[in-house]
Order: C-alpha cells, then sequence, then structure tokens
C-alpha cells in the first residue's frame, strides 16, 4: 500500500507540472520575404509579462539554401533587446537566398508566484530572394533613347520575368486616361479622348520582383492626344454665332493636341477679314469681316507627328458688318429701396429699320412712352418697392434679312422697312413671311434699364452657435447671409470683437476663417455690403451693415432642471441651467395639442410660466434648447414635466376613468359628447351619473344646444350610479368650446386622412356633410394652400383637394342663387354669398410613421464608401474614381444602411434624376444623380436624396517643392551647354484639373528676405511648375486645383503651404531637354535625376526670357547655383513589394522626429503620421488594396527626405 501511494503521489505531480500554463509566450514580430541587399532585423512586441529589466536571447537556428551557413557566421547588433539587425559574416557580401530561422527566448514575469520565471521560446523563418531579373524595355523605333512620342497609342516590348517572378506596368501620373494591355510581351497603351489637355507625359515603369527583390526599367511616353472624339482622324472646329449680326466672328478649333498648333485661314469670302487674339496652342482666334456675305475658313492642326496633319472647313454667314448695337445700358441706383414716381428719359443707339419693343415687368405698372422707339421716357406712375428685386426693364430691336435663293450664294440683304410706325411694319414684314417660300434671317439687339436699390440682406440669424466644438471651426462669412434683390455689391469687414485664441485681420466674406478658442469665445463681424452705380451722371454709393456673431465653446451639460408639482395658483418659474458663455437658450412647450403655455421670457432660464386655458388637472412638458450649427454632434435639449393638479377635490375620491369632452359646432349650434377614451365611444349613461354644470341644467353623454357666443365653457360631474366596494368617487372635466368660425354659406370643411398621409379637405354642407358639387356659374372655390416656406400654390374650383399632413389653407367660396327660371349668368343671381375664410392649419394627425423610411444611402462604383462596405454592383460597373474629367460614365446604386444590400425594386419605386429606374443606374454625374426612394402603398414615405464621390472633390495639390532647373541646351556646333535656370515651385497635381492658382504671401520669412515689401499675388497657371519670378527670394506659397469642367468640384482645397527661402534653400536639381540631345534623356550626365520635356521653341522661350551663362558640365551648372554634389540621405524602404509592413530605414541619417505619409496614385491619403524614429520604424499596410503607393518622408523642417513608389500586393 505505501508503494502504491508513492507512486500515486509521483503521478499526480507529473500531471499538475504537466498542466502548469506558462507565465508567458514568446512571440517574434512576422517577418516579410525579403531581398539579399536588404538589412536582416528582427524584432518582439515588448509585452506585460515580459520580465524586467528585460532577459531575453536571440538565436540563430537554421539555413536552408544552396551554401552552408555556420551559427558562428550570424551576429546580433542588439543582443538582448526588442530589437535586433541580424549581421552577416559570410564570405558573401549580401545575404545568400533560402529560407532563414532564428530563435527567441525570454524571461517572464513571476505571474504565478511561485518565484520562478518561465523561458519560453518562439521560432519564426522567412525567406530571402536572390536578384529579380532585370527588366528590359525595347523601343519599337530603335532609338532607345527613353523616349516614345506616339498620337494616342504606342507599343513597346518587354522581356518575361523569371520562375516564381511577376511583372507589372506603373502609369505616372495615374490620371486613369491611358489604358494598358500587355500580351506576348508587347505592352499596348492607349491615351483615351479628353476635351482638355490634361497630361502630355506620362512616366511608365516595368517592374519584376520575385516577392522580395524587384527592378525597375522607365521609359517617358508622351501622347500628341488632338480633341477627335469621332477618331476620324479630323480635328474639327466651329464658329460661334452664325449667322452674325456684326463683323466679328469667334472662331473656336478643338484642342489641336500636346505640342500642335491650330491656325485659321480664310479659304472664301466677300472681302478681307483681319485675325486677332490668336491663340494656336487653344486653336482659336477672332476674325474681322470687312463685307456681309458668307465666309469660308480652313482650321489647319500641324506640329502633332505622328499624328497626320488635319485641316477642317466650315462656314458662317456674316449679315450686317456696321451694326453698333444699342450701346450700353443705364443704371439707376436708389439707397431708399424705393424707386420714386416720375420720368426718367432714355436715349439709345438707333438701327435703320429695326423694330423696337420693350419688355416690362407687369407688376410695376411701368410703361415707356412712345413704346416702340430707342429714345423716350419711362412713366413710373407710383413709387416701386426695390427692396425684393430690381427692376429690369429691356429694349430689343430686331432687323430681318431676306435671302432671295434660300441658303444659295447670294447673300442676305436687309429688309428695308417703308413706314415710320411700328404697327404699319409689323404688318408689312407678317405679309412678306406669310409666303411660305420665303427665307429669311433675324438680327436681335437688346439693352437695359436697370434700377436698383441698397443690398437687401437676409440674415438667418445673427448669432450662430457652436456649441459642441472641439475649439476650432472653419467658417466663411458668406455662407450666412444672402442678398436678396440682385445687387451687385462689394464688401468690408469689421472684426468687432474676437476673444478667441487667433486674431483675424484683413477679413473678406469669401474667405475661410479659422475660429479658434479656448473652451469658450466670441468673434463678431461687421459686415458693409455697398453697391455703387453711376445715377445721373454722379456716383451713388449705399451701404447695407448687418452685423453677425459667432459663439463657440466645447460641449457642456444641458439640464431643464427638476419636474415640479403645482396648484393653479402658484406661480410657477422654471429652471434651466444658465446659458454657457454667451450663447442663449429657448423655452418650448412640447407633446402638447393646443399649446396654451406661454412664457414671461423664452429665454430666460428662470422664466415664469402662464397657464392660460390649459385643460387642468394635467401634466406639461417643457423644453429648454440651445440652437447650434453642429446639434448633432451633442446633445443639447433636455425636458422637464410641470403637473398642475386642480387642489381641491369638491366630491371626493376621484374615479379611475379617462374621460374626455368633445364639442363640434354646427352654425349656432354645438354638440357636447363626453367619451371613454378607454373604448372611444360616449360613457356608458347606465353605470354613470353624469351631470353637467355648465351649460346648466343638462345631463346625459351627448346633448346639443343654441349658442350665441364664440367660446363656450363647460364642466360635468361624474359619479358611478353603483357602489360595490369601497367610497364613492367622482370627477370633475371643464374647459371651452371653440365655436369661433360660423358655417358663412352653410358650408364647412371636412378634413379627413388618404392612405399616405396626406390630409383630404372637402368642402360640405354644414349640415349633411354632403361634399359641395361645383357646378359653372353656381359655385367657385379657390383655395390657397402653403406646404412650407415657398411652397405655396393655388387650386381653382376642385373640391375635394389633397395636401400635405403640415399644410396650411385658405379659401374663398362664392355661392350664386338664381330665382326661377332665370339662366344661371352670375349677373343676374337674385343672391351672392361669399365666404372668405381665413388661414388655418389641418387639425386632423394624418401622419404616416416615416421616421425608419431613412435607411438609405447612395454610393458610386469604386468609391471609397463603396470599397470600404464592400457593396455590391452589377458587372462591369463605372468607376467613379477613374473619372476624373466630370463627364464620363458613373455607376451608382442605392442601398440600404441597415445591411449594406441594395435596394429590392419589388418593394421600393427607385426613380433617378433622368428617370431610370431602379436599384443602379449608369451616366453622366450631372445627369443622373439623384435619387427617390417611395415605399409602395400604404406606407407611401418619400426619400430623396443625391451624392458626390468623396474622391471627386478630395483631390488637392500635395508635395509642393522647389526645382533648380538646369536646361541642357544642343549647340548648333554639336556640343552641350548646361545652363541654370530660374527656380521654380512644383507639385503632385490634380488629375481633371484645368488649371491651377498659386497664391504667393511675400515678406513671410522674413529672416531670408533680400527685401521687406509685403503682400499677396496670384498667378494662374496650366500645370506644374510654376517659375518664380526674378528677383522673389522669400515668400509663402499655397496652390489649388481648378476644374471649369465640373461644377460639383470647380476648386480644391489649399495646398500645405511651402516656405521659400533663398537664402537657406536648397532646390532639387530638374534637367530641362528638347530631344536626343547628347545621346538621349538618360545619358550617364543626369541618369540619376529628374527630367523635363520642353518644346525646342519653349526652350529657346525660356532661355531668353531667363538669361543666364552656359556651362559644359553638369557638375560646373550645379556648383554655380550652390547643388554640388553631395551625399544625399540614404533612407530607404523595403520590402517592396510590400504585404502587410513597410520598414524605414534610416541609414546613416541621423535619428529624430519625421512625417510619413501615404497616397495612392489618384492622392488619396492613406496615412499621415508623426513618430520619432531610431534606426528603423515599421509602418502597417495591411489595410491597403493591392496597388502603387507614394510614400514620403519629411523632417520636421518639411524638407523631403524620400519620396519612393511601393507596390503593395495581396
Amino acid at each position: 500500500m505505501r508503494t502504491f501511494l508513492a507512486l500515486l503521489c509521483i503521478l499526480m505531480a507529473t500531471c499538475l507540472t504537466a498542466q502548469r500554463q506558462l507565465e508567458c509566450a514568446a512571440e517574434i514580430d512576422p517577418v516579410a520575404t525579403m531581398c539579399h541587399t536588404d538589412v536582416m532585423r528582427l524584432s518582439t512586441t515588448n509585452s506585460f509579462d515580459y520580465n524586467q529589466p528585460l532577459n531575453l536571447e536571440w538565436s540563430f537556428v537554421s539555413f536552408t539554401g544552396n551554401v552552408n551557413i555556420d551559427p558562428s557566421e550570424i551576429d546580433f547588433s542588439a543582443q538582448g533587446e526588442l530589437s535586433t539587425e541580424v549581421i552577416n559574416n559570410t564570405s558573401s557580401l549580401t545575404w545568400p537566398a533560402g529560407e532563414y530561422t532564428f530563435q527567441l527566448c525570454v524571461e517572464c514575469r513571476d505571474v504565478n508566484g511561485d518565484g520562478n520565471h518561465d523561458m519560453p521560446c518562439a521560432q519564426v523563418t522567412f525567406t530571402v530572394t536572390g536578384p529579380a531579373t532585370t527588366p528590359v524595355i525595347t523601343e519599337l523605333d530603335g532609338n532607345q533613347d527613353g523616349v516614345i512620342i506616339g498620337c494616342n497609342d504606342v507599343s513597346f516590348q518587354v522581356n518575361s520575368p523569371g520562375i516564381d517572378e511577376y511583372s507589372s506596368i506603373s502609369i505616372l501620373p495615374d490620371d486613369g486616361l491611358v489604358q494598358q494591355s500587355i500580351s506576348n510581351g508587347m505592352v499596348s497603351l492607349h491615351r483615351l479622348q479628353s476635351v482638355n489637355e490634361e497630361n502630355c507625359d506620362y512616366e511608365v515603369t516595368y517592374t519584376i520582383s520575385n516577392g522580395g527583390c524587384y527592378e525597375e526599367a522607365t521609359v517617358m511616353v508622351t501622347f500628341r492626344n488632338p480633341w477627335d472624339p469621332n477618331e476620324d482622324g479630323i480635328i474639327e472646329g466651329f464658329i460661334s454665332g452664325c449667322p452674325s449680326c456684326n463683323r466679328t466672328l469667334y472662331l473656336f478649333g478643338d484642342r489641336p493636341g500636346c505640342g500642335g498648333y491650330g491656325t485659321w485661314s480664310l479659304e472664301s469670302g466677300p472681302g478681307d477679314v483681319t485675325f486677332s487674339n490668336a491663340n494656336p496652342s487653344a486653336g482659336n482666334v477672332t476674325a474681322t469681316a470687312s463685307e456681309p456675305g458668307e465666309y469660308t475658313f480652313t482650321y489647319t492642326v500641324s506640329n502633332i507627328d505622328p499624328c497626320p496633319p488635319s485641316t477642317f472647313s466650315v462656314s458662317c454667314v456674316v449679315l450686317d458688318v456696321d451694326s453698333v448695337g444699342l450701346g450700353p445700358q443705364e443704371k439707376y441706383n436708389f439707397c431708399n429701396n424705393v424707386l420714386p414716381a416720375g420720368s426718367y428719359p432714355f436715349s439709345f443707339n438707333d438701327i435703320p429699320n429695326a423694330l423696337y419693343f420693350w419688355s416690362i415687368p407687369s407688376s410695376t405698372g411701368i410703361y415707356v412712352e412712345p413704346d416702340h422707339a430707342h429714345a423716350g421716357d419711362i412713366i413710373v406712375p407710383h413709387d416701386v418697392d426695390l427692396s425684393q428685386s430690381s427692376v429690369v426693364l429691356t429694349l430689343n430691336a430686331i432687323r430681318y434679312y431676306l435671302d432671295d435663293d434660300c441658303d444659295g450664294p447670294n447673300p442676305p440683304t436687309l429688309l428695308e422697312l417703308p413706314f415710320d410706325n411700328y404697327d404699319d411694319n409689323w404688318a408689312y414684314i407678317q405679309e412678306i413671311l406669310s409666303n411660305p417660300d420665303v427665307c429669311y434671317e433675324i438680327c436681335y439687339f437688346n439693352t437695359y434699364v436697370r434700377f436698383f436699390g441698397a443690398p437687401t440682406v437676409e440674415v438667418e440669424s445673427d448669432t450662430i452657435n457652436f456649441l459642441c466644438s472641439n475649439g476650432t471651426e472653419t467658417i466663411r462669412l458668406f455662407d450666412y447671409f444672402s442678398v436678396v434683390n440682385n445687387v451687385s455689391y462689394g464688401t468690408k469687414v469689421t472684426v468687432l470683437e474676437q476673444t478667441g485664441i487667433n486674431p483675424l485681420s484683413n477679413v473678406g466674406i469669401m474667405q475661410w476663417l479659422n475660429l479658434e478658442v479656448d473652451e469658450c469665445g466670441k468673434y463678431v463681424f461687421q459686415i458693409d455690403l455697398i453697391s455703387t452705380l453711376p445715377t445721373s451722371g454722379v456716383i451713388e454709393k449705399c451701404t447695407t451693415t448687418i452685423f453677425l456673431t459667432f459663439i463657440i465653446e466645447s460641449e457642456k451639460l444641458v439640464t431643464a432642471g427638476t419636474d415640479q408639482d403645482h396648484c393653479p395658483t402658484d406661480t410657477i418659474r422654471l429652471n434651466g441651467n444658465n446659458a454657457f458663455c454667451e450663447a442663449v437658450g429657448t423655452w418650448t412647450q412640447v407633446n402638447c395639442s393646443p399649446c396654451l403655455v406661454t412664457f414671461e421670457d423664452p429665454h430666460d432660464p428662470n422664466t415664469i410660466i402662464h397657464l392660460n386655458n390649459s385643460s387642468i388637472p394635467d401634466c406639461f412638458e417643457f423644453e429648454w434648447s440651445f440652437a447650434s450649427e453642429d446639434e448633432s454632434e451633442c446633445v443639447l435639449t433636455d425636458t422637464t414635466l410641470v403637473c398642475v393638479d386642480s387642489c381641491d377635490s369638491p366630491c371626493g375620491t376621484p374615479c379611475n376613468l379617462d374621460l374626455s369632452v368633445q364639442t363640434e359646432c354646427y352654425g349656432n349650434y354645438i354638440t357636447f359628447s363626453l367619451i371613454d377614451d378607454s373604448t372611444h365611444e360616449l360613457l356608458d349613461e347606465d353605470l354613470y351619473n353624469i351631470d353637467w354644470v355648465l351649460p346648466p341644467n343638462v345631463s346625459g353623454n351627448q346633448f346639443t344646444i343654441q349658442h350665441n357666443a364664440l367660446w363656450i365653457p363647460y364642466e360635468v360631474i361624474v359619479t358611478p350610479k353603483f357602489i360595490f366596494e369601497g367610497e364613492a368617487c367622482c370627477i370633475t372635466l371643464e374647459g371651452v368650446a371653440n365655436c369661433r368660425e360660423a358655417y358663412i354659406c352653410n358650408v364647412k370643411v371636412l378634413e379627413t386622412c388618404d392612405s399616405c398621409g396626406n390630409v383630404v379637405l372637402t368642402l360640405v354642407n354644414a349640415d349633411t356633410n354632403v361634399p359641395i358639387v361645383m357646378q359653372v356659374n353656381d359655385d367657385e372655390i379657390i383655395w390657397d394652400v402653403v406646404e412650407g416656406p415657398a411652397l405655396g400654390y393655388t387650386v381653382n374650383q376642385l373640391n375635394p383637394i389633397t395636401v400635405g399632413s403640415k399644410a396650411c389653407y385658405s379659401f374663398k367660396y362664392t355661392h350664386y342663387t338664381y330665382p326661377g327660371s332665370v339662366p344661371h349668368v352670375p349677373m343676374l343671381a337674385s343672391n351672392i354669398c361669399v365666404l372668405d375664410a381665413p388661414e388655418v392649419c389641418v387639425t386632423v394627425d394624418c401622419a404616416v410613421d416615416c421616421s425608419e423610411f431613412t435607411n438609405f444611402f447612395i454610393a458610386a462604383c469604386g468609391d471609397d464608401l463603396a470599397d470600404s462596405l464592400g457593396l455590391q454592383f452589377p458587372h462591369p460597373c463605372y468607376e467613379a474614381c477613374n473619372n476624373s474629367v466630370g463627364n464620363t460614365q458613373v455607376t451608382f446604386g442605392v442601398f440600404s444602411s441597415v445591411d449594406n444590400s441594395p435596394l429590392d425594386p419589388n418593394q421600393y419605386h427607385i426613380v433617378w434624376k433622368d428617370n431610370t429606374m431602379g436599384t443602379y443606374v449608369t451616366g453622366q454625374v450631372d445627369l443622373v444623380n439623384e435619387v427617390t426612394v417611395t415605399g409602395i402603398a400604404p406606407n407611401c414615405c418619400t426619400w430623396t436624396d443625391s451624392y458626390t464621390p468623396p474622391c471627386e472633390c478630395q483631390l488637392a495639390p500635395t508635395s509642393l517643392y522647389c526645382e533648380q532647373p538646369i536646361v541642357k541646351y544642343c549647340n548648333p556646333d554639336g556640343s552641350v551647354s548646361y545652363v541654370p535656370g530660374q527656380p521654380q515651385i512644383a507639385w503632385y497635381g490634380v488629375p481633371g484639373a484645368t488649371g491651377y492658382l498659386v497664391e504667393v504671401t511675400y515678406g513671410s520669412v522674413s529672416e531670408c528676405c533680400s527685401s521687406n515689401h509685403l503682400g499677396i499675388d496670384s498667378f494662374l497657371v496650366s500645370n506644374s511648375p510654376w517659375v518664380i519670378p526674378i528677383g522673389e527670394d522669400c515668400f509663402t506659397v499655397r496652390i489649388k486645383a481648378l476644374n471649369s469642367n465640373n461644377p460639383r468640384c470647380p476648386e480644391s482645397a489649399w495646398s500645405p503651404t511651402y516656405e521659400y527661402c533663398a537664402a537657406s534653400e536648397s532646390c532639387s536639381p530638374v534637367i530641362i531637354v528638347c530631344g536626343c540631345c547628347g545621346g538621349g534623356l538618360r545619358d550617364a550626365d543626369n541618369a540619376s535625376l529628374p527630367t523635363q520635356l520642353m518644346s525646342e521653341s519653349e526652350m529657346l522661350n525660356y532661355l531668353e526670357t531667363y538669361q543666364r551663362l552656359g556651362y559644359n558640365s553638369l557638375e560646373e551648372a550645379l556648383n554655380s547655383v550652390g547643388l554640388s554634389p553631395k551625399p544625399s540621405s540614404d533612407m530607404s524602404l523595403y520590402p517592396n513589394p510590400a504585404r502587410d509592413e513597410i520598414i524605414l530605414d534610416l541609414g546613416n541619417t541621423g535619428n529624430g522626429t519625421y512625417n510619413i505619409r501615404i497616397h495612392d496614385l489618384l492622392q488619396r491619403e492613406w496615412r499621415n503620421e508623426t513618430h520619432e524614429v531610431y534606426g528603423r520604424y515599421t509602418l502597417q499596410v495591411s489595410d491597403l488594396h493591392t496597388g502603387l503607393y507614394l510614400v514620403t518622408v519629411r523632417n520636421l523642417s518639411g524638407e523631403l527626405m524620400l519620396s519612393e513608389k511601393v507596390a503593395v500586393v495581396k
């Protein structure tokens, strides 16, 4: 037995030991496949369960490859540390390719308190790859100079990747306008047509990767890409406003293409033409004709090789070369917003053989004497209000030209008018034109007489609150007021008060202002709106002044105070919280109908309330709230209850009954009904005594009496007839019936509900409730309905009508009564009854609960929302974020926000803006981007919304930096000169942009300035870069993109600012070339520098503008501008391609704080992080999609340290 017990104890100890868990786990951070030239690094995340101080050990376990590696050949730079670099002591300068296994053992804390520290181990195995196959791009023209020029298509040959390797083609800029395909090593690129020039030059990179190492080859591709939408090879054009009523013609050619020239020439015509304002790069010119007749012009596009040159002819008839029009308009200004009654003379040019007539707003009563002349008087019979709208009178003149051969070779000739008055001449013209064989043209002329007032300004609120703020709000003053009377104006803004952190000055109404406060602050602006017009030769200046106050504060608790109980005779005072900062709260009575309680001061948190005629006993609910622009961000309302009892019970214990009194007026009669609200029926008289105190001496659950008052008080006492147990009870109800509306014409309006929650208004006989049938000459009715602000309309001769559940209405009803057999003609009526009912709002509650009918949203194929939610779209669909121009196809869909599923068209009526029905629509954004979803009856709820894909508007110019151009120029003798150019600011642009606005603030970097002038200048440029004006050595610059083709996003946000200081700036060198000068774009002397292509004519013009000394070598040119070759930052990113993480290795660059940003090639920002980096830093990119990304690293001074494209592969 003793032996058995000993064995049992040993077995139990063994089991307990086996079951004991380790106190921590060693974990090695994942290591991705790496290249043989990369730095090998191991790391572990510091666990709370690791013992402190750290006690861990890294060790080499094994290698599988074509060589043998002894553990003694592997060392660690930081043994015992959380992160270490692995040292290669093998005979190879790089890591041998193969699989490496390493182990980490770490000491744990004494988690279980047994006095021992466990030391678990973990291993990691990863692959190191050898060099990837070197990619080779073979240009088909045989030049191999790194440049390919094509019309709309180019091709080149590439070598194939090796076994277990893969390849990719990337194109920068990635504007979605270049399509690529690859087949049997042949890469084909097709440039899509675009109205605007967009980009001409693209950098095409061919990459081969084996998962660890990668190699790249690059070629520059230029597309001429003239605008030829039908791809027939003919670049077309048009002439604006043909036939022309004057000698000036505006000729517009389609875009000639990159580097192309579009020129116009006269092919034929009756006289000479003079060309002016020529813009060959756009293909536009103005032509002035010398004689009337038909002119034919030729539009020639050249310099677009390898596209074939193009010619296109277009004609236009010039009807008249002598017309000067009616002359300039006349304007009057009246600062009191009243156009005084009186006579206002006018005189415009007299156009021979023209008919004159005026267009005058009929509501003004204004007329003209004479009314068909170029000169006379404007008669204003009475004062006219100019506060809501200016008054514009239009003088029109027309001339007719007869074409005797109807589009034949003969030009149309002016029709001479034989009479001296309008009516005869008009009849003469109509007689001629009545002949169907007559061909003619008409010229129209017009001018205006305008009467303006001072700006009339509407302000929704002069105090704007941001009460849920984080301390910073961005506002634009223009968004908080509007001028309603069409007056042109300038503004002057004065900051009257600012208690925020950042002082404001030189404020404009269109300027975005950052209002910053410390928990609480106020900004007060005075805005003077000034209109200036010449009136009777005198400059009249009218000024309207408004004040806007912005109150900003962080979120505070809003409370309406504790609930209260009162008697009717008590003074009842509410107790909301005091206003924060200077915001103003408001009391309202809620959940009441009617709401009879009034407030002595609804903005006083401790206001006194008056119950007025509210029925008691009852509980009244009040809301204390603060209005705020950002009210959805926090809770700014609270409610409290005030219960008022009659405080006397004349009949003892109140009965447990839920009763109400209903009243209905019929002319001079009123019916009282006592309703049991639990059954919605009349209270049972067999069970209860019902005694009416007012009206007196009446009993029963329903009765009708005659009355002669508008307000009839009532009081009723109810007691049970049978008491089975307990004491007797009673209940008293009192109130006032409203019979203020008499039934004139013996009609009234019944309000009923339809199945969709609308209200049906029916005019009925007041006695029988039978609808009134509208009989011609017997009944007339005009309904005036108001559904909301600016949503009023009139309905005539319809009964019934249907209105919204919140509508208000009035009506005018007329009934004609006729004697005997008199014909029913209103003038023969013996009696006319008119009911002109005042406006009332519907009282019946027909509201259908549509609160849940908002769970929908719109998304576009391929945008951020669709990608993040994994929304389902038909295949194929047109992606929003690949279409930067705005006039291409996009696929939209509407989805349920409950589960992100597409809406079922069998459950909803779905109609898009272009009347397409169904869940999805494809078309141009402007034409389709709005959807209405309606529930199928009996619900009938409606939801309408539109959507702008975020990627359309979220782009902005990025990565501003300074460039120092070096122009590489081939001299006629074959030698090469390197000429330093003028420094320039470059940036990454926005796809689809038609231009860029460069805003320069001078003197902002004062320690760098040689001159102290201040100010702000703006420059409009078509693309990057912007050349810095000569003599400017210090400024701050920011840039926004413009897109005239996209009304939804006409401009981008501003780029981050960039400070330029010539004294300390080291601009990045860039080589400017115009072709194969000196052996091509990628000569040995500039292979490592970026290159900018420029046409020879542009280069010569550049050299003439910025005349500098040329040098025989690139090094001399760089030295002359202080750019002596120096070691650059050896920061690096690896692995590339990457899967889940990217490591930033500082190399020899010092440790410090760096800003790291990641953008995709559509410039969507995926990372913007600032970190202290010591040696290396790991960026997690597991959430990024497969694609090419741009990683930029800057130091705290904003200097660009690294910019590299990284491929992410999943």
